[in-house]
């Protein structure tokens, strides 16, 4: 469903430094994903798909991946795995991206988290910038 949502209504401009395409969605459309996000009836596959399609979206909309963020503390380790893969591809504002590199720190430090989540984390915390052009950390699938 986010496949066809996310770039709906996005308006895309080039960026004149990189010269990549970037996009933005509406208000309307980014409150209908993070209402999407916060439902109930999720399934780990939705939220997982969920979290890959916001990632590989043109459109990056920092309110939507702000709403992604209170899933590192889910106690579905799949979906938080799943986030982990796909946080270098995601843009925060500077507040959000350092609340979730602390986020991260403690993921990756906690020998009482589940292994799949302390691996990613520890996979991406030294080369996560907060740029998804900069390529300097594994993108998962």
């Amino acid at each position: 469903m986010l496949w066809v949502i996310i770039p709906a209504a996005a308006t895309f401009q080039r960026d004149p430094v990189t010269g990549i395409t970037e996009g933005s969605d509406s208000l309307e459309v980014q409150q209908a994903i993070v209402t999407f996000l916060g439902r109930s009836d999720q399934t780990t596959e939705s939220l997982s798909e969920s979290i890959r399609a916001i990632a590989l979206a043109q459109a990056q909309n920092p309110k939507v991946n702000s709403a992604l963020l209170h899933l590192l503390d889910s106690t579905d380790t799949t979906v938080v795995a799943a986030l982990l893969r796909q946080l270098p591809r995601l843009i925060f504002t500077p507040q959000d991206f350092s609340s979730a590199k602390d986020r991260v720190l403690q993921l990756a430090g906690d020998p009482h988290i589940p292994p799949e989540v302390r691996d990613a984390a520890k996979v991406i915390l030294p080369c996560w910038v907060n740029d998804r052009h900069k390529g300097l950390c594994p993108m998962g699938s």
